[in-house]
Parts: structure tokens; sequence; C-alpha cells
């Protein structure tokens, strides 16, 4: 009786391979795009989520409460570029800006990644009311990875009565 042979040729296994390095080329790409959709939609969702808490705690709290780009996560940067992370904190005195005795709700980091988080305000205040403070008016938010815009970009924009949107495009 004969036994049957089991196992590829070389040649069916160079097809394979073949086979395999052409998905592969097709799908690393598309990998790599969806990676950095990922990203920023990730970024944006915790951006959202801090200016939803400053929001909530304003109106729980009866005060203001500042959302402020901040590079040390425990005071504000002064800066448009958020870049480098975001606090939220009850503003007693009101001026937009943390201080001694001025508890602090929640910090975020650096969104890394090489994204880019640029704002039209240095800071975003909302009143016991939950509206957006009266010195600052329809903030926005441009989030991106550089070299990629379009709907490849989040938009993300704050309105006086301090009701969060987002879009899939670039900031005009």
């Amino acid at each position: 009786m004969k036994k049957a042979q089991t196992g590829f040729t070389l040649l069916e296994l160079m097809m394979a391979i073949t086979v395999l390095a052409i998905l592969l080329a097709i799908a690393v790409p598309t990998f790599g795009s969806v990676i950095r959709s990922n990203r920023i939609a990730t970024a944006t969702n915790e951006l959202v989520t801090a200016l939803t808490l400053a929001r909530s705690e304003s109106m729980k709290r009866g005060d203001s409460v500042t959302v402020c780009a901040s590079d040390d996560s425990a005071l504000c940067a002064g800066s448009e570029d958020w870049s480098t992370g975001w606090i939220v904190f009850v503003d007693t005195d009101g001026n937009g800006s943390r201080g001694a005795g001025e508890p602090l709700l929640q910090a975020w980091t650096a969104i890394g990644a090489g994204l880019a988080l640029d704002a039209s305000v240095e800071f975003l205040q909302y009143t016991p009311t939950g509206l957006t403070s009266p010195v600052i008016t329809n903030g926005s938010f441009e989030l991106m990875k550089p070299g990629y815009g379009g709907d490849k970009a989040r938009c993300i924009r704050i309105g006086n009565t301090g009701r969060v949107s987002t879009e899939r495009e670039t900031c005009t």
C-alpha cells in the first residue's frame, strides 16, 4: 500500500508567501490610517469629556469652573496650544487661572502621538448656570495630525450656551 504524500512543494510555498506579501502590502497602510483615526477620536473624546465635566460641575457646585491648557497638570499654561494637556478646576475668583486654594477636579496629560490641538482661547470658563463666561464667546478647538487635514481632522466648537459639538473637518 502506497502512503499519500503530505506537505507543500517548494513552488506552492513560494506562491503562498507571494500572496501573503501582496495582502500585507495592501493592509499595512490602511491599518496605519485606522490607528491615526482612533488616536484623533480618543483625544477628541477626552477633550469633550473635560468640557462636559466642567459644565456639569459648575452647575452642581454653583461656582465658576474653568478648563485651560496646562503643561504641568497643575497650573494653566496661558497658551492656545492644548497639546500639552489641560486641567479642570473650580475657579472661585473667576480669573481663568488656577490659584492657591482652588480645587483641581481633573487633569489630562499631553495627547502625544504627533497630534496637534490648537484652540481659539487660552481657557474656557463655565458659569454656575452652565453657560460659557461672557468674556469667551464661541471657543473652538482643532485637533489634527500635522500633514493630514480635511475629514481626518476634528473641529470641536463650544457655543455661548456651553453646548459642545464636534465635526470631522478642519476648523474654518
